[in-house]
Parts: C-alpha cells; structure tokens; sequence
C-alpha cells in the first residue's frame, strides 16, 4: 500500500500517529541520546529507505534552515524532520525531535 494525501488534514489521526511512531523509533535505533547536531543528512536517508518499505512514499529534501544546510523527508508535501530538534522556532523555544507538518 502507497500512501497519497494532498495535505496533512487528510491524514488519518491512525497513521500520522504511526508515521511519527516510525520516524522516532528510527531516530532513537541511529542517535541513541547523541544531540542530532550534523546527523540530518545520515538519518533522513536511512528513513527515507525504512519508510518507503513500509508505503510510506516519501522523497529526501536538501534546503536550508536559516543559514545552515539541511536535509529532511518529503510526503505528498508533508515534511518528516526527524532531527528538527537542532533548530528553534521563531519565537525561540525548541522543536520537537521529529517534527512532521506543513
């Protein structure tokens, strides 16, 4: 089963909780409890490949957050970081470890 959607409402609540479920577990098994500081690159590919086994068609992304070169996963315009928590939001609290949404 490939899974299509035109944007994150149209996720079933079921699988965003297993997308995020997937995508922690997956960081957890890579970083263990090192920061994920220059791990974007190593991750997001590796999860790229686990998810599109389990129909999760996603794409890796390379842009730039700020002024730093990053990489993150792309499905159907959803974006999957799982090393977001790197960075700040705007208003300068902490992202979460794996951040998926718009």
């Amino acid at each position: 089963m490939t899974l299509h959607i035109e944007n994150i409402n149209e996720l079933p609540k079921r699988k965003l909780k297993e997308l995020n479920r997937l995508a922690m577990g997956f960081r957890q098994g890579i970083l263990s409890n090192k920061s994920s500081k220059a791990w974007c690159f190593a991750v997001s590919t590796a999860l790229e490949g686990y998810l599109n086994i389990c129909g999760y068609q996603c794409i890796l992304v390379r842009g730039t957050v700020r002024e730093w070169e990053h990489y993150w996963l792309e499905l159907d315009g959803i974006i999957i970081d799982s090393t977001a928590d790197q960075f700040k939001k705007p208003d300068g609290s902490n992202m979460p470890s794996v951040y998926i949404g718009v």
